[in-house]
């Protein structure tokens, strides 16, 4: 929803009344937009996880006799609300890499193949 929200306040006004199907490049750049944090977020994700996991089974685990996958799953609860957390430092990072936001207007926004390209590069970056 923020980048939604961002991507339509970076728009012309007269990008903001296009209904022309984005072109290749704008498609390129909207990909590597979604790509990029759910990479960061990703990494993040699964180091806490492991790390967290692992500590909760050596420590917590041994004590009150919770099984490995009983603390794989706390491990993932813990690393659910640091990624949450971390959504924003995340976001911010990638632009600073330098990915503009594509400048498309809101019909645009809403066609299927914006969309379908926005959530492709989400799924490729959560890889």
């Amino acid at each position: 929803m923020l980048d939604e929200l961002k991507l339509r306040t970076n728009t012309t006004q007269s990008a903001m009344e296009s209904n022309e199907t984005p072109n290749w490049g704008q498609m390129k750049l909207l990909f590597l937009h979604q790509l990029l944090p759910f990479v960061g977020f990703g990494f993040l994700d699964n180091l806490i996880m492991i790390v967290a996991g692992d500590y909760i089974d050596t420590t917590i685990g041994v004590t009150l006799g919770i099984s490995t996958m009983a603390a794989a799953g706390l491990g993932n609860a813990l690393s659910d609300v640091a990624g949450v957390g971390s959504a924003w430092y995340v976001e911010k990072i990638a632009a600073r890499i330098g990915i503009e936001y594509p400048k498309l207007s809101p019909p645009q926004l809403d066609m299927a193949r914006t969309r379908w390209t926005m959530h492709t590069g989400r799924a490729f970056g959560s890889l």
